[in-house]
């Protein structure tokens, strides 16, 4: 089934942390995005981040599969959820994402395909 986007954010606002399991795939993950806007603690696979412009934000905690039953979700999530300033989410967003961040790369495009 499927969730409308009032019951994705009544969830998201009820939870503690995220997961991004995913082993394959390519492009930005729009739902990662979402948490990390939610300043949600994320823990992903190295797919999971894939094309994400680097230093990704503290909240988000890249793991293999392999070693997600390494990790104390309580701890961690705790003390990422005090990350604010230069590392949290939102700022990593506004700083990436934002609508004046988007207008300048497709400056960018466009200038480089007129000056060809």
């Amino acid at each position: 089934g499927t969730l409308s986007e009032n019951q994705v954010a009544t969830l998201m606002n009820h939870s503690g942390w995220a997961i991004v399991p995913i082993r394959f795939g390519a492009g930005i993950k729009r739902k990662l995005l979402q948490y990390v806007f939610e300043e949600l603690p994320v823990i992903s696979t190295p797919e999971g981040i894939e094309g994400l412009p680097q230093p990704l934000p503290l909240s988000i905690k890249v793991l293999g599969l392999d070693n997600w039953s390494s990790i104390d979700i309580r701890d961690w999530s705790d003390s990422t959820l005090s990350i604010r300033g230069e590392n949290s989410g939102t700022e990593w967003i506004n700083n990436y994402y934002s609508k004046e961040q988007m207008d300048k790369e497709l400056a960018k495009v466009v200038n480089a395909i007129l000056n060809q």
